[in-house]
C-alpha cells in the first residue's frame, strides 16, 4: 500500500491529464474479444530503459505515437511503453482478461491505474520462471478490472532485444477460457499426430534399418518441439522453471529442424544422383543451419533472426529440388512435393505475419503447425511409397536374375552334356597318347646318362610283392644309368639312405639330417622342403667319382609333397677340368706377380722368407708347450714376411701368412691353446705357397741370378778391408774392380729407399689414401747386405704403420687445412761413429691418451704416470696397438715390437716427441734408427759419382 500511496501523490502533484489517448477502449456487454491497435494504443520508445511509470505520467513533453496496427520492432534493443485507456463500463465493475499472444518477451511489466492509483501491477517474461504469470496460459494473460465509474489506464513496459511484437487483445473472461481450451486442444491434436508419426517411422526403422528414417524422425521431433516453443507451450509444460533455457530454445529447435530436414531431403530425394548441383546448394544451406546453431551460444537473439531466414528460404528450395528430381524420373518425390507444398503454404503465412506483410490471423498463427502435420503425414506416405517402389524394383531384379539363372543353368547343362561326350572321346585319345608317351619315357629312362629316381615313404607303397628296406624306398621307375653310377641292380624298394651311407663319403650326421628332412618334407606343404633344402647334399664322392645331386619336390593335387625326385650326374671330369682351370688361373696370377718384381728383390725375398720359415719351424717343433717369447718371435717373423710379401704384391703368400698370423693371435689372446700340429699345418701351407712361387720363378720364368749373389760373404768382407787399406793411387787404378766388389757387398741407400718405398703405391690403393710424397734428406751411404736386409724389414713395418695409422685420409687432411697428399721424411745424419736415420710423417701423430690407457690396462705403467716420453715408448711394447680393427695391413700389435727387436740386433731404435698438437695429448714424433759403422760405408765424392753412374 505504501508504493500505491506514493504513486497516487506523484500523479496528483503532476496533475497529468488522463485523456492523452485519442480513442478510449469501450467494452460493451455484447463484446467477446477486442484486438487493440492503431488509435487505441499509444507507444513510447525508451532508448535507455531508465524511464519509470512516474516519469512518463509526469512529463507531458514525451513523444507518444500511435502504431500502425500492432506494435512491432525488428532488431531493436530498447524498452517500449504501451498505453491504453478503457472507458467506464455501464452497469458497474466488470472483469476482463488482457492477452498478449506472443511468447518472446524478455521483460513485461503491466500496470492498471484508476483515479491516479495503481490498482494492480505484474512483472513477468522469459527471464523469469513461468509461475510469475498471473494466469496459467501459454501466452501472457492478465486479469483486467474495469470500473463502472472511472476510466482505467493500462501501461505496458516491454523489452526484447530482437524481434519484438506487442499484440494486445482484451477478452471477456468466459470467452478467454473457451479460447484457452481451444488452443490446448489444437496443440494436443497436433502433438498427437507428430508423436504418432515419430512412433510410426521408428517402427519402420526397426524393421527396414533405413538410415533416411533416422534423420526424418529427428526432423519431426525437433519441428514439433519448435512449434511448442513458438506457441509458448514448451515453456509452460516442459521447462517452466528454466527461463535461461527458454530464451535459447527457439534457435536450438529451429536450427536443428533446418539441419535435419535438409539432411533427410538430400538422402530421400537422392539429390547427389538426380540433382547434383542442388545437392551442393542444400549442403551449403545445411552448413548454414549448423553455423546458426553454433552462433546461438554466442548471441541467441541474432541466431533467432538467422534461423528465421533459413526457415524462409529453405522450404522453397526444397520444393524446387523435389520438383526437379521428380521431373528427372524419381517417382517417390510426388508425395514429398504435395506435403512440402502444404507445409510451405503454412510457413509462408506464418512468416508473412511475422514480417507484418499480412494481418495476424488464425492461419498466420497456426498455419505452420497445420502445414507441418499434413507434410509429416504425406512424407511418411512418401517413404512408404518409396519403400514399395524399391521393393518392386528388387522383386523385378530378383525375378530377372532368376530367369537369367534358369536360362544359364539350362545352357550349362547342355554344355556339360556336350563336354562329357567330348571328354569321353578325349579320354580314348589320351589313353593311346599316354601309352605312346609311356613307351617314350621308358626309352628315355633307359638311355639317358643321368641317374633319375623318386623317393617315397613306405606308407605309400601298395605293391605287396616288394620288400622294403626302411622308411623310404626307391620307386620302380628309375633310369638305367642309375645302376651304372651305383654299381648296383634291382634298386626298386631299396632304401636310398642306406645306399648313401654305404657308397658315398657322407657322414652319419649328414645322413641323419637327410633322413629328418625327408620326414619333414614328404606329406606336408612344399614350403617345408624349401626350408630343409640345405640339408640335402648337392655333391658326393662315390668310389672314385664325383656325383652331383639335384633334389626336387613333387606335389599332389592337394598341394602336398608326395614324392622327392632325385637326379644324379657324374661330374668327375667336369670338376677335374674346373680344378685345373682354377689352378692354371692362380698360376698365371702368381707369374704376373713375380714378373712385376725385379729379379734381385724377388730373390732376396725368397731367401729371407725361407730363412724365417726355417726358424719358425725349428721353434714350433722344439716347444711342446706355450712359450710367450717363442710365440712372439714366430709372430714377428710371420708379420714381417707378410709386410714384405704385400710390399711386393705377392697376394697368395700374404694370404697364407695372414691365416698363420690369425692362429698366433688367437693363442696370444688365450682363445686357442698351443697346438704343434695345427701350427705346423699353417707353416706347411706357407712353405708350400713359397715353393710354388720359387718354382715358377726359376722353372717357368728361368730367372738366373747374378753371379755376385753367390760370392762368399766372408771373402767379400776381406776384399772390402783390403780395398780400404789401398792407397788413393791404387784405388784409382783399380776403380772398376773396387766398384764391382762394393756393388756385391753393399746396397746404395738411394736404391734401398727407392725399393722399400715402392710399396706405398699399393698401400695407398688398399687404404684409399693419396700416395704420400717421399723426402729423403742427407748424403747417400752404402749399407751392408745384412744391414740392408734388416732395414728392409724395419722400414716395411714403419711405412705400413705410417700409412695406416699416421697419415689421414684426403678429406680429413683437407678439413685440418693440410695438403691432400701426406709427406714421409727420412733424414740421414752422420754422427761420426754411427749413422742416425730419422723417420717421420706429417700425419695425426701419437694419441698419448689412448696409449696410456692401453698401458694401464696391460699393467705396463701406473695410472699416475705423467712422463710423456715413457708413455710414447709403450708403442714398442708387445701387443700394444691403437688400431680399432685387425686388417691384413696392421692392427695386431706386432709391427713396432718387431721393429725394436730387429734394431736391437743391428743398432738402436729410439723415439722423440716433437710437439703436442692439441689438448687431447696427440703429439707428432720421429723414429730414430742408429746404425754402427760396421753396417755401412761412407762414400767419398769419387765413389759416390762412380756408383751413381
Amino acid at each position: 500500500m505504501v508504493h500505491k500511496l506514493i504513486l497516487f501523490l506523484t500523479f496528483a502533484l503532476c496533475g497529468q491529464d488522463l485523456a492523452l489517448s485519442k480513442q478510449e477502449v469501450r467494452l460493451g456487454e455484447e463484446l467477446k474479444k477486442l484486438e487493440l491497435a492503431g488509435n487505441y494504443l499509444e507507444i513510447l520508445e525508451d532508448q535507455t530503459g531508465s524511464l519509470t511509470l512516474a516519469d512518463i505520467r509526469s512529463n507531458s513533453e514525451l513523444n507518444w505515437t500511435h502504431p500502425e496496427g500492432s506494435p512491432k520492432y525488428w532488431n531493436q534493443d530498447f524498452f517500449v511503453w504501451v498505453r491504453m485507456v478503457i472507458a467506464p463500463v455501464s452497469g458497474g465493475r466488470r472483469d476482463w482478461t488482457l492477452e498478449i499472444p506472443w511468447p518472446f518477451l524478455e521483460q513485461l511489466d503491466v500496470y492498471q491505474i484508476q483515479a491516479n492509483e495503481v490498482i494492480s501491477q505484474y512483472r513477468t517474461g522469459t527471464k523469469l520462471p513461468f509461475h510469475t504469470r498471473p494466469i496459467d496460459f501459454n501466452y501472457y494473460a492478465f486479469p483486467l478490472e474495469v470500473s463502472g465509474d472511472l476510466p482505467t489506464e493500462i501501461y505496458l513496459r516491454v523489452h526484447y532485444p530482437s524481434d519484438l511484437r506487442i499484440p494486445v487483445t482484451i477478452w471477456k473472461n468466459q470467452n478467454f477460457l473457451e479460447h484457452q481450451i481451444r488452443v490446448q486442444a489444437y496443440f494436443g491434436i497436433y502433438m498427437g499426430i507428430m508423436i504418432a508419426m515419430i512412433l510410426y517411422n521408428m517402427m519402420l526403422y526397426l524393421k527396414l534399418k533405413d538410415p533416411n528414417l533416422v534423420s526424418y524422425i529427428l526432423f519431426i521431433a525437433t519441428f514439433a518441439l519448435m512449434q511448442a516453443v513458438l506457441l509458448g507451450l514448451a515453456f509452460q509444460h516442459l521447462w517452466p522453471n528454466l527461463p535461461g533455457f527458454g530464451q535459447i530454445s527457439y534457435f536450438i529447435t529451429s536450427a536443428s529442424t533446418s539441419f535435419f530436414v535438409l539432411m533427410f531431403s538430400r538422402k530421400f530425394l537422392k539429390t547427389k544422383f538426380y540433382a547434383p548441383k542442388m545437392d551442393k546448394a542444400l549442403f551449403g544451406l545445411q552448413a548454414y543451419a549448423f553455423g546458426t546453431f553454433l552462433l546461438g551460444f554466442i548471441n541467441h537473439y541474432q541466431a533467432n533472426f538467422y534461423a528465421s531466414i533459413t526457415g524462409l528460404i529453405g522450404p522453397p528450395i526444397l520444393l524446387g529440388t523435389a520438383i526437379l528430381t521428380y521431373l528427372r524420373g524419381y517417382k517417390p518425390a510426388r508425395l514429398y512435393i504435395i506435403g512440402f507444398t502444404t507445409f510451405l503454404t503454412g510457413v509462408t503465412y506464418n512468416l508473412l505475419g511475422s514480417f507484418s506483410i499480412v494481418e495476424e490471423s488464425f492461419l498466420t498463427q497456426f498455419g505452420m503447425p497445420i502445414g507441418s502435420a499434413i507434410e509429416v503425414l504425406l512424407t511418411s506416405l512418401a517413404l512408404g511409397d518409396r519403400i514399395k517402389i524399391e521393393q518392386d524394383e528388387q522383386n523385378a531384379t530378383i525375378q530377372k536374375l532368376n530367369d537369367t539363372l534358369i536360362r544359364e543353368e539350362q545352357e550349362k547343362r547342355k554344355a556339360k552334356e556336350q563336354a562329357i561326350k567330348l571328354q569321353q572321346e578325349h579320354i580314348i585319345t589320351l589313353d593311346h597318347l599316354v601309352e605312346r608317351k609311356s613307351q617314350q619315357i621308358k626309352s628315355i629312362m633307359k638311355h639317358i646318362k643321368q641317374g633319375i629316381f623318386t623317393i617315397a615313404t613306405s606308407d605309400q607303397n601298395d605293391d605287396a610283392e616288394v620288400e622294403l628296406e626302411g622308411d623310404f624306398y626307391i620307386e620302380g621307375y628309375y633310369s638305367g644309368f642309375l645302376e651304372d653310377i651305383l654299381g648296383m641292380t634291382n634298386l626298386y624298394g631299396r632304401d636310398p639312405l642306406k645306399i648313401l651311407a654305404e657308397k658315398t663319403n657322407l657322414t652319419q650326421d649328414e645322413i641323419a639330417r637327410v633322413r629328418s628332412s625327408l620326414f619333414a618334407a614328404l606329406g606336408s606343404d612344399p614350403m617345408n622342403f624349401d626350408i630343409n633344402i640345405d640339408n640335402f647334399p648337392r655333391e658326393v664322392e662315390l668310389d672314385d667319382k664325383i656325383i652331383a645331386i639335384n633334389w626336387q619336390a613333387i606335389s599332389n593335387e592337394d598341394d602336398l609333397t608326395e614324392k622327392i625326385m632325385v637326379v644324379a650326374r657324374d661330374v668327375t671330369e667336369v670338376r677335374q677340368l674346373e680344378l685345373q682351370t682354377k689352378e692354371h688361373k692362380i698360376q698365371m696370377e702368381k707369374i704376373e706377380e713375380i714378373i712385376a718384381v725385379p729379379m734381385d728383390r724377388c730373390q732376396d725375398f725368397f731367401i729371407q722368407c725361407q730363412k724365417f720359415l726355417e726358424e719358425n719351424q725349428r721353434l714350433i717343433q722344439s716347444n711342446q708347450e706355450l712359450s710367450r717369447s717363442t710365440l712372439q718371435i714366430i709372430f714377428i717373423n710371420y708379420h714381417t714376411l707378410k709386410g714384405n710379401a704385400r710390399s711386393l704384391a705377392f697376394k697368395y703368400i700374404g694370404e697364407a701368412i695372414h691365416l698363420a698370423e690369425d692362429r698366433c693371435q688367437r693363442i696370444r689372446n688365450g682363445d686357442e691353446s698351443w697346438d704343434q700340429t695345427a701350427l705346423m699345418r699353417d707353416h706347411h701351407s706357407v712353405q708350400k705357397t713359397l715353393n710354388q712361387y720359387v718354382e715358377l720363378s726359376s722353372g717357368k720364368l728361368g730367372r738366373i741370378m747374378k753371379k755376385g749373389k753367390f760370392f762368399d760373404i766372408e771373402a767379400l768382407q776381406e776384399c772390402v778391408e783390403l780395398i780400404k787399406a789401398l792407397s788413393p793411387t791404387a784405388k784409382v787404378k783399380h776403380r772398376k774392380l773396387i766398384d764391382s766388389v762394393y756393388a756385391s757387398y753393399y746396397k746404395n741407400s738411394h736404391d734401398f729407399f727407392s725399393e722399400v718405398f715402392s710399396q706405398t703405391n699399393r698401400l695407398s690403393k688398399d687404404l684409399k689414401k693419396p700416395v704420400p710424397h717421399i723426402n729423403v734428406v742427407g748424403d747417400p751411404v752404402l749399407f751392408t747386405t745384412d744391414a740392408a736386409s734388416v732395414l728392409n724389414n724395419v722400414f716395411t713395418h714403419l711405412i705400413r704403420n705410417s700409412m695406416d695409422h699416421g697419415l689421414e685420409t684426403e678429406n680429413e687432411r683437407i678439413v685440418q687445412q693440410k695438403p691432400a697428399q701426406g709427406t714421409i721424411t727420412v733424414t740421414l745424419t752422420d754422427l761420426g761413429s754411427q749413422l742416425k736415420i730419422g723417420f717421420k710423417d706429417d700425419g695425426r701423430g701419437l694419441d698419448l691418451t689412448k696409449i696410456k690407457a692401453l698401458g694401464i690396462a696391460r699393467d705396463l705403467i701406473s695410472e699416475d704416470e705423467r712422463d710423456l716420453d715413457k708413455i710414447a715408448h709403450l708403442i714398442f711394447a708387445h701387443s700394444v696397438s691403437t688400431a680399432e680393427d685387425v686388417t691384413e695391413i696392421s692392427g695386431r700389435g706386432v709391427g713396432l715390437d718387431a721393429v725394436k727387436a730387429y734394431m736391437d740386433h743391428l743398432g738402436k731404435l729410439d723415439l722423440t716427441l716433437l710437439d703436442i698438437q692439441d689438448e687431447s695429448n696427440r703429439a707428432s714424433f720421429e723414429f730414430e734408427l742408429y746404425l754402427p759403422d760396421t753396417c755401412l760405408y761412407r762414400l767419398d765424392e769419387e765413389s759416390s759419382q762412380s756408383l751413381a753412374s
